[in-house]
């Protein structure tokens, strides 16, 4: 599907997902979320385990071209929220990523974006709360530009630390046979 607007610019196009595996999942789409509130996406998944459940976004693209995929912006309306899931956004595959103006609180992992071809780009305000992993990416071909967001990562309850960068704001992660585009991350809040 292309061109979908998921949520819009006024108080009465506000979404509101509670208690689901996945807010949204979408496949080979083209989007702009805005003006959504994602709270207690769930992993159901005991056996084996499903490693996406628990998103409240997933998007995932099968095809050889990158699709562009916007989740806020600068506009009254723009924001987007995301609340105590195991991801706020995960995508797989390739897109033009932008997230801006968005909220991240007590989740696993905010952002996650893997074997992406495309650009990303995260900046203008997007706010870590409580998040285990701010953001992390894995397998990149394109530019990943990250300015202008705020992160706290210190969970809200005590929790032993079991994994390997916890507690890490942003993750570039790339095997040595990947060639990366452009990085550029700078004026960042990390406390």
């Amino acid at each position: 599907v292309m061109d979908v607007l998921i949520g819009g610019n006024s108080n009465s196009y506000e979404n509101k997902y509670s208690g689901s595996v996945y807010g949204i999942f979408a496949t080979n789409s083209k989007a702009t979320l805005i003006n959504n509130t994602f709270i207690n996406s769930l992993n159901y998944s005991t056996t084996p385990p499903c490693f996406n459940c628990g998103s409240s976004v997933y998007s995932l693209n099968t095809t050889v071209d990158p699709i562009d995929f916007v989740i806020g912006g600068t506009g009254t309306y723009s924001k987007n929220t995301f609340q105590d899931a195991k991801f706020g956004v995960l995508t797989k595959g390739d897109f033009n990523l932008t997230i801006q103006g968005n909220d991240f609180l007590d989740l696993h992992q905010g952002i996650r974006s893997n074997k992406n071809r495309g650009d990303i780009i995260i900046n203008e305000e997007n706010t870590f709360n409580g998040v285990k992993f701010g953001i992390t990416t894995f397998n990149l071909w394109g530019n990943v530009v990250i300015n202008n967001n705020f992160f706290n990562l210190n969970p809200a309850a005590a929790e032993p630390v079991t994994e390997h960068f916890y507690k890490t704001a942003i993750d570039i992660q790339n095997p040595g046979i990947r060639t990366t585009g452009n990085i550029h991350i700078f004026n960042n809040e990390i406390i």
